[in-house]
């Protein structure tokens, strides 16, 4: 085997000066798609490359990646990379001159698949924001609440010494108000997260079948609501509350997204996450995890609304139709459990909700007491 042919992440290869692919390593296969012995003495004419690549490759780089007339790769840049099914992806790429008596005029390339630096810096960035919005939401609440007090105490007091029966009445109607912002104060608090949890060993398999009839119930008679609690293990130490209120809304907000009829998916898979995984374990720590996953055939969401959905107060709900803050209690929720949420979603073909929760491990079976 060639030395080049070594088993490195990075893709290796090498070209002349006329951009013929001198060599091409296992992991350029692995990328590209395109095998060995179909690109190596071969240039860009001889690949069925989009237009526009063919008209930016030049000499010195690689004939599948999209250059933007420049004039040469001064140390480090990022390009689009194109493979053999036509996807493009983003790539790191570094090229030098690997002058020899052979070929003075070669280059050898280096090139890096950065999709999976691209997800955990936006989930890094992703979890900065929402936990600075948490400190914001928390702040506010609070103020907020110490307010309301002050305005409660005050009409219970004017009730007390209000004798005409209209006036008594708009007093009534004020304490009501301020206990509808006590409400939405509390639901703040959840939110950022600043509410203890009454954290209780619940399996997420008898709990998702218990509450198979009210999902069913919440969805509309042309949605058909599946629920499949099916995961080996589903041991947990979570608010039952707390999760029964974040699956209702998945549910609802499925329902929502599909005018016409369709299908709801809920069910429970087990998960392995490892601690070489720098791409999962951005927001959660490496170990046994079961998800609960939501998935519908609605109308999904573009990358740039379900990148929102979570903040508080985000919706794209007509007004008096939602809050906004169904989602972002949920992930309040799944972080306050040691967990995560993700969401994943492509418009006109449906979105995935997946809450992460920590496994517990399994608990011996007391043994029975001898008559």
């Amino acid at each position: 085997m060639n030395a080049f042919q070594n088993n490195i992440s990075d893709v290796l290869i090498s070209v002349d000066a006329a951009g013929v692919v001198l060599e091409w390593s296992l992991t350029a296969q692995e990328l590209f798609g395109w095998k060995t012995d179909e690109i190596v003495g071969h240039t860009h004419t001889e690949l069925q490359l989009p237009e526009d690549y063919g008209r930016a490759s030049f000499v010195g780089l690689p004939i599948f990646i999209r250059i933007c007339h420049n004039k040469g790769v001064p140390g480090t840049a990022n390009f689009l990379a194109i493979n053999s099914n036509g996807e493009e992806f983003p790539v790191e790429i570094s090229a030098s001159r690997r002058g020899s008596t052979g070929c003075p005029e070669c280059y050898q390339i280096q090139i890096r698949d950065i999709r999976p630096r691209m997800v955990v810096e936006a989930r890094m960035m992703q979890a900065a924001k929402m936990e600075a919005i948490g400190e914001l939401v928390s702040g506010l609440a609070h103020d907020f609440n110490n307010i309301l007090g002050i305005i409660h105490g005050s009409l219970e007091t004017l009730e007390l010494r209000i004798t005409d029966s209209t006036q008594r009445e708009l007093v009534q109607l004020a304490t009501l108000a301020a206990e509808r912002g006590k409400d939405i104060t509390r639901t703040l608090q959840a939110v950022a997260r600043r509410r203890p949890q009454k954290a209780e060993l619940v399996s997420l398999n008898q709990a998702l079948m218990a509450l198979q009839s009210l999902l069913k119930q919440s969805a509309r008679r042309s949605i058909d609501v599946a629920v499949v609690a099916e995961a080996a293990e589903s041991n947990v130490m979570i608010d039952p509350g707390g999760f029964n209120n974040a699956i209702l809304n998945f549910v609802i907000n499925a329902r929502d997204a599909i005018p016409n009829g369709g299908l709801i998916l809920v069910y429970t898979q087990n998960i392995s996450i490892k601690a070489n995984d720098p791409v999962e374990s951005v927001d959660l720590t490496p170990g046994n995890y079961i998800v609960v996953g939501v998935d519908d055939n609605g109308t999904g969401m573009p990358a740039e609304i379900a990148a929102r959905a979570m903040e508080p107060f985000f919706t794209t709900k007509s007004k008096n139709e939602g809050t906004g803050l169904g989602l972002s209690m949920a992930y309040a929720f799944a972080r306050q459990s040691n967990g995560a949420l993700r969401i994943q979603s492509t418009p006109g073909k449906g979105t995935s909700i997946h809450l992460f929760l920590p496994l517990q491990p399994e608990q011996p079976m007391a043994e029975a007491e001898q008559p």
